[in-house]
C-alpha cells in the first residue's frame, strides 16, 4: 500500500534546505537556516524542471563575493563566477532530484543561466529561504505547480544515488 505525502511542498521546501545546507558544506561554507532576509543580492543562478505533474523553477541569489569564495578553484573573472552561480543552481536542483526519488517523483532539469545586476529582486510568489554563514547571505526561491494529478509517496529508503555519484543508464 502507497502512503501519499499529504503536503508535497512542505516535505520539498524541508528537503531543499537540507540539500543547501549540505551542499555548502561540500565547498566549505557552514551554510544555516535562518528567517533573517538576506539582501544585498548581485547574482542569481536559475533552473528550471519538470516532471510528470511537476514543474517549477529554482532561484539560488547572493553575492557574487560569497559565490566566489565558495568555487573550488579562485574565479579569473566575473564570467566564471557567473558561471559558478548556475552550476550551484544546478547541483542543488540535482541534489533535490535525488531527494524527490525517494517520493516516487522524477524531475527533468533545464539548462541552467546566470543573472547578474545590481540589488537583484527576484517577483514570484513563492516565499523564499534564507541562509547565511560565515561568507554571507543567500537566499532559494523555489516556485514549483502541482497540476491536480500529482502524487509524492512517503519516502522509499535505498532509492536515491549519493550526490557526486555517476548513475549511467
Amino acid at each position: 500500500m502507497t502512503t501519499l505525502v499529504p503536503h508535497p511542498e512542505a516535505m520539498i521546501r524541508l528537503h531543499l534546505v537540507e540539500c543547501c545546507v549540505a551542499l555548502f558544506q561540500d565547498y566549505g561554507s557552514a551554510m544555516q537556516a535562518t528567517p533573517e532576509p538576506s539582501t544585498v543580492h548581485d547574482l542569481a543562478g536559475i533552473i528550471g524542471f519538470t516532471g510528470a505533474h511537476i514543474g517549477g523553477t529554482l532561484s539560488l541569489v547572493s553575492s557574487s563575493s560569497l559565490l566566489a569564495r565558495t568555487r573550488p578553484t579562485a574565479p579569473v573573472n566575473t564570467a566564471e563566477v557567473e558561471d559558478w552561480a548556475a552550476e550551484l543552481a544546478n547541483q542543488l536542483l540535482g541534489r533535490l532530484k535525488n531527494r524527490l526519488l525517494q517520493h516516487n517523483v522524477q524531475i527533468q532539469l533545464s539548462t541552467p543561466v546566470a543573472v547578474a545586476g545590481r540589488h537583484l529582486e527576484l517577483r514570484t510568489l513563492s516565499t523564499p529561504l534564507y541562509f547565511h554563514s560565515e561568507l554571507g547571505r543567500l537566499a532559494v526561491w523555489f516556485d514549483v505547480r502541482f497540476d491536480e494529478d500529482f502524487v509524492a509517496e512517503q519516502i522509499q529508503e535505498g532509492q536515491s544515488v549519493a550526490e557526486g555519484e555517476l548513475e549511467l543508464f
